[in-house]
């Protein structure tokens, strides 16, 4: 018994010490390959980039849409299985469930009725009150999923590509200007001006915009698969703590 759970234990132990060391990694890129506040070129850029980077709004390179209000959609309007509806709590992590179970669900009638509160895979997700500040990336799993009223759905236009407006979104400087301008004293709050107003520095490179984009989703994956196989192993633990001791 002892052996077993001291090996649990390595192998916990392994995993948390990968993801803490990809977060930190994170982070660190974050800051280095994002131009710092007041410059127009970042500390460390891929081979072959050497022009400036633009500064645009938000509002002006994406469409921002607010969830449904007040009687359009009612808690008594949901059923057992449907189509799910993400709201606020669901992306507190910064990525969204890759499973509808738990989720708040709506008829095919009422999906119909929303239809203009649809997720596309590339849009990007914020929270209108709380966790103001954190957004997350629509992948195709959650595609045609609905949108509640306490989520701003993100459209990236065509001269931005999504991951790495996920990525720019999430950069310290982004998140701390988002929270600055929230309003409310207990629960900071944003609408769609707020969030169109958000002052972005962004290369005019698709190309330079791709290749940040796909190593931070590179990064996003390992650490995703890290933080899944620690809580596996937890939950293991946890079960055979009870199963293997009377």
């Amino acid at each position: 018994i002892s052996a077993y759970f001291d090996r649990l234990d390595h192998l916990i132990t392994l995993h948390q010490r990968k993801y803490d060391k990809l977060q930190v990694l994170k982070k660190a890129m974050l800051e280095k390959m994002f131009p710092k506040n007041g410059s127009s070129v970042p500390e460390i850029r891929f081979k072959g980039f050497t022009d400036a980077w633009e500064q645009r709004k938000l509002g002006e390179i994406s469409e921002i849409k607010t969830g449904p209000f007040g009687s359009t959609l009612h808690a008594d309007d949901y059923v057992s299985e449907g189509v799910p509806i993400i709201t606020t709590e669901h992306f507190k992590t910064g990525s969204l469930p890759q499973s509808a179970s738990g989720l708040p669900q709506v008829s095919e009638v009422d999906y119909k009725r929303l239809s203009a509160y649809t997720l596309n895979n590339g849009d990007i997700v914020f929270s209108r009150v709380g966790s103001v500040d954190i957004n997350a990336l629509v992948t195709p799993f959650q595609r045609n999923w609905l949108f509640s009223g306490r989520v701003l759905r993100v459209r990236p236009g065509i001269d931005v590509l999504p991951q790495f407006l996920h990525t720019r979104l999430e950069t310290e400087s982004i998140r701390n200007d988002i929270c600055a301008r929230a309003v409310g004293q207990t629960m900071p709050s944003i609408n769609t001006e707020i969030l169109k107003a958000t002052q972005l520095v962004l290369p005019t490179s698709m190309a330079e915009q791709k290749q940040i984009g796909l190593y931070f989703a590179k990064l996003d994956h390992l650490i995703t698969l890290h933080q899944r196989e620690l809580e596996k192993l937890q939950n293991i633990k946890k079960s055979m703590l009870e199963k293997m001791f009377v």
